[in-house]
């Protein structure tokens, strides 16, 4: 069996069918003394749950909803203002400094939702 140049390997009809690999199953690699172990995936998570988990206990101070609401509306009028900058080819110094007193602004919202 050979990898190919993408990294690649094709694993044999009876050795799926033995472990229960179907077509877009999870699976997860270990290496240990040069032996690499191929095995099904845990519990498969959405994406969602994992960026949750992962931020799960990391505020430093609560939010109400519509102080959320308020610093994504904000980021995203700040990313299309700048999407719109680049596609009117504005020179590439201007993009800058609009794009760091824009991030001062956001940066400066943050703070003082934090106070």
């Amino acid at each position: 069996m050979r990898i190919t140049s993408k990294g690649q390997v094709t694993i044999p009809i009876e050795v799926r069918e033995r472990a229960g690999l179907l077509p877009d199953t999870e699976v997860e690699f270990s290496v240990k003394g040069g032996v690499v172990t191929l095995k099904k995936a845990g519990k498969k998570t959405r994406r969602g749950q994992r960026l949750t988990a992962a931020l799960r206990g990391k505020a430093t101070k609560p939010l109400s909803t519509d102080q959320i609401m308020a610093l994504t509306t904000e980021n995203a009028t700040l990313r299309r203002e700048l999407e719109e900058a680049r596609s009117n080819k504005m020179d590439r110094e201007f993009q800058i400094a609009m794009a760091a007193e824009k991030n001062a602004r956001t940066n400066a919202g943050f703070q003082k939702l934090l106070q």
